[in-house]
């Protein structure tokens, strides 16, 4: 018996009927994968009411300082009430978790939700209480900007919630960022209001996360708009440059993989691949360190030595001596 219940505890054998799960949590009470999975046994046999009843068992029998554990079991109520409950049933629930827990992860966990479900109406408001309640959270503001760029065509719940200018305090730094809002999108909107919300310090960051984010989610030519717009004003931001330079190779990886055919991705990639070695070049043009040279460089060969070609190859070899070079020749002029 008690190898079965540790076959049960594992996920290694199925529980087959009430009994086994009863037997298990007077000895495991604390263990939430078995809660979740005694609520799922329930559901499998449409005893709905019988799973809240094992959900609210586990709440009170899991030790209240198991956090992590009661936010499970938590997590699988929300889901058993948006799946086979009601909207109130589902808010009560809700309400009562906030009560208990910590209550940004159960927002987020609702969203998840939400959005898994399709029921983008509910997530978009959902995400306006967080960027009201949570609005120096970094994390929130890209939830909804990540949420802006997927849904921006359905979720018109999204559009009205109008940016206004950056404030007083965060003018000063962030004025030249200001121009990355320019073309009047509703993630740009978004973005606004992220910047107007908070920290000046994270203002940098979260440009950046922003642009990295128009790339999954949104236009990669908004994105590498953006990242442009970025080194135009910290030309030095090495940083920006690398990550700029990585979401580059990725889309010419993507387009070699494309839907076009073999010919017409090879064509793509050929041209994407001028693309990053335009980027390694200004790149290469730009002072920096004797130390961060040379780890661009190393990162410049290691591109053509993957993806390029033997004139590429040479072309790094050919910058890298110029470099050492144009070095040398400052050291002696320095030393006359």
């Amino acid at each position: 018996m008690r190898e079965r219940e540790e076959e049960l505890i594992d996920g290694n054998a199925v529980p087959r009927s009430v009994e086994d799960f009863e037997r298990l949590v007077v000895t495991h009470a604390n263990s939430s994968l078995l809660w979740v999975k005694y609520i799922a046994f329930q559901l499998s046999c449409t005893e709905v009411a019988k799973a809240r009843a094992v959900a609210a068992r586990g709440l009170t029998m899991i030790n209240f300082r198991l956090e992590q554990e009661r936010m499970n079991v938590w997590v699988a109520l929300l889901n058993l009430e948006n799946r086979f409950g009601t909207q109130e049933s589902l808010e009560d629930s809700f309400q009562r978790a906030l009560r208990a827990m910590p209550q940004q992860p159960l927002y987020e966990q609702l969203l998840r939700i939400y959005e898994e479900d399709g029921k983008l109406d509910r997530a978009s408001k959902l995400l306006k209480v967080m960027t009201r309640k949570f609005k120096s959270e970094q994390s929130v503001w890209l939830r909804y900007i990540g949420f802006v760029m997927r849904n921006s065509e359905s979720s018109g719940a999204l559009g009205g919630d109008g940016a206004g200018s950056l404030n007083k305090a965060a003018q000063r730094e962030s004025a030249k960022l200001a121009n990355l809002l320019s073309d009047g999108s509703k993630a740009k909107k978004a973005l606004d209001r992220a910047l107007q919300c908070l920290p000046k310090r994270d203002h940098m960051g979260m440009v950046i996360k922003f642009a990295q984010m128009e790339y999954k989610d949104g236009s990669a030519e908004r994105g590498r708009t953006t990242f442009d717009e970025i080194l135009a004003v910290y030309p030095k931001r090495i940083d920006v440059w690398n990550i700029f330079i990585d979401k580059e190779v990725q889309q010419m990886v993507a387009a070699r993989g494309g839907d076009e055919g073999a010919r017409d991705g090879e064509k793509a990639f050929a041209s994407k691949r001028e693309e990053v070695r335009r980027l390694f070049e200004r790149l290469c043009h730009t002072k920096f360190s004797t130390k961060k040279m040379e780890s661009l460089f190393k990162k410049y060969s290691t591109f053509e030595a993957t993806h390029g070609t033997p004139e590429g190859r040479q072309r790094v070899l050919d910058l890298a001596a110029e470099y050492v070079e144009a070095v040398e020749q400052e050291a002696l002029g320095l030393s006359k």
